[in-house]
């Protein structure tokens, strides 16, 4: 049965009038602002990470691990901003030890990414996200792209995840050569 028409504000009829409100959910700041928030004290710790001092850069370095997801938006930030090709990788190296779906996501993002050598940083570094990165990878397996897949391959197969073997498996007859090879890597250990 339809609903009765009401008159609605305008006066006018033909729309049920909602006798309750619909609930606001708060869904807390988003990642954006609470990088905000964070912003000195990843500050603080990326140039102690970036000092080049043993001591200090593992400090800095765990100090941004510890920023979660945060950290890793701004990171992912800091990447795109720099050129130098050392900080490049020390960026992606602590991408991996932050803890997070983002930073996960950001590291697949990576496997695209024009140098070589980032590509293989980035595969190596999300191996340190464990679990947490099998969405990641899940969905890097299913690009379009064939770089992206042999890098989640790749990840895939040192993680050793039963969750990510199906996955790994459907890309045995890949049309990309190095899909191929890695997925055999994968799958016999090597």
């Amino acid at each position: 049965a339809e609903p009765p028409k009401t008159a609605g504000a305008d006066g006018a009829t033909g729309q049920p009038t909602p006798t309750e409100k619909p609930e606001v959910v708060d869904k807390g700041p988003t990642l954006e602002e609470l990088a905000a928030e964070k912003q000195a004290d990843f500050d603080q710790a990326f140039d102690l990470y970036m000092s080049g001092d043993g001591g200090g850069k593992r400090q800095g370095l765990a100090s941004l691990s510890r920023l979660g997801d945060a950290g890793a938006f701004l990171l992912n930030k800091k990447f795109t901003e720099t050129e130098d090709t050392q900080k490049v990788m020390a960026i992606v190296d602590a991408l991996g030890r932050t803890r997070g779906a983002y930073a996960s996501e950001c590291l697949a993002g990576l496997f695209s990414d024009a140098r070589a050598g980032v590509r293989r940083k980035a595969a190596s570094a999300i191996v340190l996200q464990g679990a947490g990165a099998a969405k990641a990878l899940e969905a890097a397996m299913e690009s379009t792209n064939e770089m992206v897949r042999a890098c989640a391959v790749s990840a895939a197969g040192q993680m050793r995840m039963s969750a990510l073997r199906p996955k790994v498996h459907q890309l045995l007859g890949d049309e990309n050569a190095l899909v191929r090879m890695n997925v055999a890597s994968a799958i016999g250990g090597g």
